[in-house]
């Protein structure tokens, strides 16, 4: 037996960058499970990209040949996020000149059939989308999200606001570590799919224009390609990256 879910997934890296800080991972565990990460660096000319790939690959070997317990999930990913975050950290040590104060947003999505479970930290963000509803699940983790908590600023504000690219959590800072996470786990129905991005689409894009594409894109792998393509064509003023998780299409029989 196969997943019942699949992944594609793409990043670029702008217009404006001169290096690709995101990084991203598509895994499948076993025969019912799917593992996609996404992060988001920062620090310095090396330090952005190495924090945002050793996020990625941290996760992708914690879960590699583990037989998955449901009801540990959400424990092991917040186990996870918190060794991504502790690796990052002693990373950033050994390397004090180039890599000292480097971070990642990250956020990780864990398919067990069709129940989906998530962690996050940052401002990347997940979201689930169906034909002429988009959803998103996260609360970023940024000083403009805490001034539209508490009323200060509209959320169409907090778009254009100085501020709007401070994180207020991050994996590799040295600060107290606050993990979100699913709960309970959503059930993934046929006609949803789950997008995770970093904020070099949402930056560019808003929620409407992200919606109108993916309605307008059913295959998820040409809705990739073309969310990136707007955010691009909208200035690309950072690295983009978009993974979005689908139900297979359901085998079609035909009668004898």
């Amino acid at each position: 037996m196969s997943s019942p879910l699949q992944a594609h997934g793409a990043t670029h890296i702008g217009h404006v960058r001169t290096t690709n800080q995101d990084s991203y991972a598509i895994v499948s565990l076993d025969d019912r499970s799917l593992l996609c990460v996404v992060a988001d660096g920062m620090g310095g000319h090396k330090g952005g990209e190495v924090a945002s790939h050793l996020a990625t690959t941290s996760f992708a070997k914690a879960f590699e040949g583990v037989k998955i317990d449901p009801e540990q999930i959400p424990e092991r990913l917040e186990r996870g996020m918190r060794a991504a975050n502790d690796l990052i950290h002693v990373r950033s040590l050994t390397e004090p000149n180039e890599l000292f104060g480097m971070g990642t947003t990250c956020v990780v999505v864990l398919t067990v059939a069709e129940q989906v479970h998530w962690v996050h930290v940052g401002d990347s963000r997940i979201y689930c989308h169906r034909p002429g509803h988009l959803q998103q699940l996260t609360h970023d983790h940024s000083r403009v999200q805490e001034m539209v908590d508490a009323g200060i600023i509209s959320a169409a504000e907090a778009r254009v606001h100085p501020e709007r690219n401070v994180i207020t959590q991050a994996l590799g800072i040295p600060l107290p570590l606050e993990v979100d996470h699913s709960d309970p786990p959503r059930e993934l129905k046929q006609s949803e799919r789950i997008m995770l991005c970093t904020d070099g689409l949402t930056g560019m894009l808003d929620d409407p224009s992200i919606e109108a594409i993916l309605d307008r894109e059913p295959k998820s792998d040409a809705a990739v390609d073309a969310l990136i393509r707007a955010a691009l064509d909208a200035g690309g003023t950072d690295n983009i990256t978009v993974v979005l998780i689908e139900r297979k299409a359901s085998a079609k029989t035909t009668p004898p």
